[in-house]
């Protein structure tokens, strides 16, 4: 009914500058979990974040210390920031790429500000999940600008429950001697799609510009007929390349799993690879000269950092149905004694409907 829908006309400010922008999702994007805040900022323009075109600073915040204004800094990871965007691309200057971008203590400030904005939308909307915003500060005004605010559209509890074991490699992550001699490239970049393992052949596609972008499909099917005349059908490719972009959509339909040599987790790449159910991996530093185009490889996308090793692998997948179990009566929460692994231990143990893992202790 056109009648029943309503519009709203919105007023934005020109701001006549800008030190710092990015991104701010109140709830890690990995797991689903609420309790955390994370923020992606880096010098310029937002779009140098939001592209994937450049590495950025990262902060993990968790709410309960937000909530009672104390510090809830639990992970910070340094990005490159290599280039910086205020309408034109510009290089970055060694100084400005290897110290912060901000303070701790203004990221602080941001998260507050991304959690309490999206309780407001929770209590006019009360269907309203977590929320994606873009925001800017001008240090000279000490002025914070929210440019947007929107749900994330990724945010998934599926019903079942996978584990994936990849033979060879033990409970506590290492690996016998077979697959050791196999790995090609491990613990660079982020696995940023769906937990996965996979294999595939790689398809290697760099340049910029233009005719990279007229060329890119093209070669793209190429190198598929290719891979198919050599292998078959049953054998899929794995994508590696700077940076993705929606032009090359038809293509990554193709694929089993994209590699990005930039970009961060909430980017194109990995946005679009958890909603069409894909594992993927970006800021993989070394990508182009250990994933040789051509090469048959197995892609191990479970955990925070990837690894890849040359050949294809066996690997099993255990899955666990979820619907139609009770919830336990206790809630059951985590004691963990390091800060920093902290948010991994909470990604894999966040059962919300299960009253499992909604909140975890640290030993100090």
């Amino acid at each position: 009914d056109l009648a029943s829908l309503s519009f709203a006309v919105m007023v934005q400010d020109m701001q006549p500058s800008i030190d710092v922008a990015g991104t701010i999702f109140t709830a890690d994007t990995q797991s689903n979990h609420p309790g955390f805040v994370e923020i992606n900022f880096t010098y310029g323009l937002g779009e140098a974040v939001v592209s994937g075109r450049v590495s950025s600073d990262s902060w993990i915040f968790a709410k309960r210390p937000l909530r009672l204004k104390k510090d809830g800094l639990i992970d910070f990871k340094l990005g490159e920031k290599q280039e910086y965007f205020d309408g034109e691309w510009h290089k970055n200057t060694p100084e400005n790429s290897a110290k912060k971008c901000m303070s701790d203590e203004t990221a602080s400030t941001l998260s507050t500000i991304g959690m309490l904005l999206g309780d407001l939308f929770r209590e006019l909307d009360a269907e309203s999940v977590e929320s994606d915003l873009e925001a800017a500060i001008n240090f000279k005004t000490n002025t914070i600008i929210i440019t947007q605010q929107r749900a994330i559209t990724t945010l998934k509890h599926e019903p079942v429950h996978r584990k994936f074991t990849l033979d060879g490699l033990n409970e506590d992550g290492q690996e016998n001697a077979t697959l050791e001699s196999a790995l090609l490239l491990k613990s660079k970049g982020i696995n940023a799609g769906i937990p996965s393992i996979t294999h595939g052949v790689v398809i290697s596609l760099f340049g910029e510009g233009a005719e990279f972008k007229r060329d890119f499909e093209k070669k793209f099917n190429e190198k598929k007929k290719q891979i198919t005349d050599k292998y078959g059908d049953k054998i899929g490719v794995i994508l590696v390349t700077a940076m993705t972009y929606p032009w090359m959509e038809p293509s990554m339909e193709q694929t089993v799993a994209c590699i990005t040599t930039r970009g961060g987790k909430n980017d194109h790449t990995p946005i679009w690879c958890k909603e069409h159910g894909l594992p993927c991996a970006v800021s993989v530093k070394g990508a182009p000269e250990f994933l040789k185009d051509g090469s048959l490889i197995t892609y191990y996308g479970v955990g925070d950092t990837p690894a890849f090793y040359e050949g294809r692998h066996q690997y099993s997948v255990t899955e666990t149905q979820l619907e139609g179990l009770k919830p336990s009566p206790i809630p059951i929460r985590l004691i963990v004694s390091d800060a920093s692994t902290a948010r991994s231990v909470c990604m894999r143990s966040y059962f919300p409907s299960l009253n499992i893992g909604r909140g975890s202790g640290l030993v100090r």
